[in-house]
C-alpha cells in the first residue's frame, strides 16, 4: 500500500526515505528527552513517514504538565485546539513533530 501526503501517492522509495528521516529525528527528540529528563512518551512514526507524532494521556499523573515540558524542550507552536486538548507542532529537518494531548479523559457511553 502506497501513502498518500497532500493528495500525491508516494513512491515505496520516497516513503522508506521520509521514514527514515523521521526515525532520525524520532533518536534526536529522545535523546532530547532523556538528557533533558522529560516523561516518557509515546511516540510514533506516521504512516507515510512524513512526521512524528506523540498523543499523551490524560491518565497520566500530569497531562498538561508533560505536554508543556515536551513543547518546551522541541521548540514546538502551539496550536488552536478544542477544549480538552493540546496540539503543538514544528518542522524539525523537514519532519512535522507533532504533540497533542488529551487533558480530560473522555466519558464512556
Amino acid at each position: 500500500m502506497q501513502a498518500q501526503t497532500t493528495g500525491r501517492v508516494l513512491s515505496p522509495a520516497s516513503q522508506t526515505r521520509f521514514q527514515q528521516l523521521a526515525v532520525e529525528r524520532l533518536a534526536e527528540v529522545l535523546a532530547r528527552g532523556a538528557e533533558q529528563g522529560l516523561p516518557a512518551v509515546p511516540w510514533t512514526v506516521t504512516a507515510a513517514g512524513c512526521g512524528l507524532r506523540a498523543d499523551i494521556s490524560p491518565a497520566i499523573a500530569d497531562p498538561r504538565g508533560t505536554h508543556l515540558l515536551w513543547v518546551r524542550a522541541l521548540g514546538l507552536t502551539p496550536q488552536r485546539t478544542v477544549p480538552g486538548r493540546l496540539t503543538a507542532t514544528a518542522r524539525m529537518d523537514g519532519v512535522q513533530v507533532t504533540v497533542t494531548t488529551l487533558t480530560v479523559k473522555e466519558q464512556s457511553a
